[in-house]
């Protein structure tokens, strides 16, 4: 778990951000679970074309190992005599990764605010994992915020002036499985606990949804001030379903899984005391 403190300027105010969580599961696989290209594509167009747009990645970047995978592969690459094996392997996983996802991400490389792996990632044989690689293989390495979880703090401000302020975002991947709405919005509040932001993404159940919850407090002077706490979790690129295919999502018997991401707008403006304060948050899934 760490931090990946990210500056933000605008050159007039109001300012808006709009931040967009996605658990992407990228694959190039023929037949795999229903990685939808066409959406990754418009997503990354999407980003490419607005300045202050924001990706964050809460798990399962890519369609890889699951965790009974990577413990199946420790144990066969155990002995010794099979450590160039595995080191063969992980190079194989590093080329394909620089190939396809990375050279994807790569031009909007500085809208990616944090990654962390989930459960689906490689775990390479030197104790790093593929999510590490892309980031490194990207050129932000402190986008690698956690193996499933950590914070994106966002220092805002004014050009050619002093007025600033931040705005702090947990990521993780999350836990346990929902069969409702309401039940899924429950469990993320439920996991947030402890851990102190002012808006948490959460990946894990490919649901899709925004919510906002207000918290009233005293400012300096004791007068009552109301914010807004908001909680989103991310869909997934992932169809699951496939026509004529037997896939793991049916395996398991699951519904079918909702395709897309949610978007979160920021707006950070000049308040009564003229400093600098995140406005409004809104958000649209």
């Amino acid at each position: 778990m760490r931090t990946n403190i990210r500056d933000i300027s605008f050159k007039q105010l109001p300012g808006n951000i709009t931040i967009i969580p996605v658990e992407s599961h990228y694959s190039k696989r023929s037949k795999s679970n229903g990685f939808c290209q066409r959406k990754w594509h418009s997503l990354l167009e999407k980003v490419a074309s607005e300045p202050n747009t924001y990706l964050v990645f809460p798990g399962d970047a890519i369609d890889s190992d699951r965790p009974s995978m990577r413990a199946r592969k420790a144990n066969m690459y155990a002995e010794s005599e099979r450590e160039s094996a595995r080191e063969e392997i992980d190079n194989e996983n590093r080329f394909y990764l620089e190939k396809t996802i990375c050279k994807d991400l790569m031009p909007i490389k500085d809208k990616i605010l944090g990654m962390v792996d989930g459960d689906h990632f490689v775990l390479y044989q030197n104790g790093l994992t593929s999510t590490q690689h892309i980031c490194h293989t990207l050129g932000i390495p402190n986008a690698y915020i956690g193996r499933r979880m950590g914070w994106v703090t966002l220092r805002i401000k004014k050009e050619k002036s002093s007025k600033r302020t931040s705005f702090d975002i947990f990521v993780r991947h999350g836990k346990g499985g929902t069969s409702s709405i309401g039940a899924d919005v429950n469990a993320l509040l439920n996991q947030s606990t402890g851990f102190l932001a002012r808006l948490y993404v959460g990946g894990h159940t490919h649901k899709r949804w925004f919510y906002t919850k207000p918290f009233l407090y005293p400012d300096s002077t004791g007068h009552i001030k109301q914010q807004a706490i908001g909680w989103a979790r991310a869909g997934s690129l992932l169809k699951g379903f496939i026509p004529g295919e037997t896939t793991y999502a049916e395996e398991c018997e699951y519904s079918p899984l909702d395709i897309g991401w949610p978007e979160i707008y920021l707006k950070f403006a000049v308040d009564e005391k003229d400093c600098l304060a995140l406005r409004s948050m809104r958000g649209l899934s």
